[in-house]
């Protein structure tokens, strides 16, 4: 978004978006209750090795899908990122993501739907909702099943119906047609 922003706008629209931003930002922090603060840290935690061995599985269909995106910088190997496994970096990863049939931050949800009990006392919780209410929208199971291993598609299946039901979400697996289409051609 920040690259975006300042060289896809015009000067005038970044500056007013900027100001929007930072006057937004100087609200107070919300100090959480220090016993739920560790639950989380230690939440994250095993967050952490769960996304981790996710990518593990898909490592490999996503750098053999990822060679075919176009380049977006020249200045570090396409490798060369803290996910490690070989994966590429941000935004060919997130556009590999997206051209499997999920969205990259459904590799969370396997981590969240172990860990809802801690994640579901998140003082934003409805923000987060949000984010999966799009996310949901652009998974498709059939696409990802012509990428991406069985086992690994099977689990996130069950796993977008689980956490949908538990967001309050009822995840279509079905996506827009046109979307669809795109994806087939990809």
């Amino acid at each position: 978004m920040q690259s975006a922003l300042r060289y896809d706008t015009p000067y005038e629209l970044y500056l007013k978006t900027l100001r929007r931003l930072n006057e937004g930002s100087r609200n107070r922090a919300r100090v959480l209750d220090i016993e739920l603060e560790k639950k989380l840290q230690e939440t994250v935690a095993r967050c952490r090795k769960i996304y981790k061995d996710s990518l593990k599985r898909m490592a490999e269909s996503i750098r053999m899908i990822a060679v075919n995106m176009p380049r977006t910088r020249d200045r570090l190997p396409s490798t060369s990122y803290g996910r490690g496994e070989g994966l590429p970096r941000a935004i060919t990863f997130t556009a590999t993501c997206y051209t499997t049939g999920i969205s990259p931050t459904i590799l969370d949800l396997e981590a969240l739907s172990k860990e809802w009990r801690i994640v579901s006392k998140l003082p934003h919780l409805d923000y987060l909702v949000q984010s999966y209410r799009y996310d949901l929208s652009c998974f498709s199971g059939d696409i990802a099943s012509m990428r991406l291993p069985r086992d690994t598609v099977s689990k996130l299946v069950e796993i977008v119906k689980t956490v949908g039901r538990e967001l309050g979400l009822e995840p279509s697996i079905e996506i827009s047609r046109e979307y669809w289409k795109v994806l087939r051609k990809a």
